[in-house]
């Protein structure tokens, strides 16, 4: 018999084996019944043939629920981004109401030189603070009103001192919000989209001046994520992104961002796992000492089913992704509805995964 086993894999093994027990149970009953009964049906047969039923669907529960329990049991945290995050509309509430779950912590943007969004608000946060809620805060190098294009170089300026004052009203405001504080300094510096990308040297000095700066200003809740996009822009092996390291002392999570923006626009459908395996397996590999967040990531409708797309990450995070325990989902329209609620069946798509 042994030719049949290394056919076939452990844990059928098992349900073969278990079953052949009991077949052979149940026969040894039955023939020792019809010698003792001339007509009618065995009785203990009928309870083998019902025990027999009742163990293959218990056997295969019990695959299955293995399984489950081996994706479920790990638990994913949601982070959100939302523009009402000082709770004036009620909309976190109002999300986790109908998701059954309750965020794990919000994202914010700030930019050094937005004349009404570069500092720190602390009345605005005081809803995240009640809720125990981590603040990450996206810190942004530049003024988003002039584009590529700025007046200020602020990641040259950075070190020079130019923006020390700017860096230390900004530090105490974290100092006196007292709950900790996650900092994205210059987010996908491997992309070309900001000011600040495709510059490693002076994006590495810029990044390590601000985190010294805050350890001699006393801030001790601020945490610094590198956080990088899950493809550099332009195209190149996701290992150079290493160019932009600033170093292990300066790096207290890795954060990675990626969309799916589906169809148009010279783009096509991509899966969670996709966009971030190559990058994932790189930086666990680099950095195995870092704990690794998805700190931004959506899917567009465009082209294929969101619904099946959140499903389907929520699984590959339980399998393949261990190290990330927290995915922020990018709750805006921007270039597509990326919102969970973008439809109905995406909005179920978060209750069935998320939901206790």
């Amino acid at each position: 018999m042994s030719f049949i086993f290394d056919e076939i894999v452990s844990q059928k093994k098992v349900i073969f084996i278990f079953l052949l027990m009991i077949t052979s149970y149940v026969g040894f009953n039955i023939i020792m019944n019809s010698q003792n009964k001339t007509s009618g049906k065995s009785e203990i047969g009928e309870v083998g043939q019902t025990s027999i039923q009742s163990l293959v669907l218990a056997t295969e529960s019990a695959t299955v629920d293995n399984s489950e329990k081996e994706v479920v049991k790990r638990e994913i945290k949601l982070g959100i981004v939302v523009e009402d995050y000082a709770n004036k509309a009620g909309v976190i509430p109002g999300y986790e109401k109908g998701l059954n779950k309750s965020f794990s912590s919000v994202s914010i943007y700030k930019q050094f030189g937005h004349p009404t969004n570069k500092t720190l608000v602390l009345e605005d946060l005081q809803y995240l603070k009640s809720r125990s809620m981590k603040l990450v805060v996206a810190w942004e190098p530049w003024n988003p009103s002039e584009g590529m294009n700025q007046s200020t170089d602020y990641l040259a300026e950075i070190p020079k001192g130019t923006l020390d004052s700017y860096l230390e009203e900004f530090g105490s405001s974290i100092k006196n919000y007292e709950k900790l504080v996650i900092i994205r300094f210059g987010h996908e510096m491997n992309g070309n989209w900001y000011p600040w990308g495709r510059r490693p040297e002076e994006y590495k000095i810029a990044y390590r001046y601000v985190v010294d700066f805050f350890k001699k200003q006393g801030v001790g809740n601020a945490k610094f994520m590198w956080s990088i996009n899950a493809e550099s822009v332009p195209i190149e092996p996701i290992g150079n992104v290493k160019n932009y390291y600033p170093g292990d002392a300066y790096v207290d999570f890795i954060g990675l961002d990626g969309f799916n923006y589906g169809q148009g626009g010279g783009r096509s459908w991509r899966s969670f796992d996709q966009i971030f395996s190559s990058v994932y397996t790189f930086v666990t590999s680099a950095y195995p000492e870092k704990q690794v967040m998805i700190s931004e990531t959506a899917s567009g409708e465009e082209g294929g089913d969101k619904a099946a797309w959140v499903r389907d990450m929520y699984m590959s995070l339980g399998t393949k992704y261990r190290k990330v325990d927290e995915v922020i989902w990018f709750n805006l329209i921007k270039e597509r509805d990326w919102r969970v609620d973008s439809t109905d069946s995406s909005f179920a798509a978060f209750k069935d995964v998320y939901t206790p």
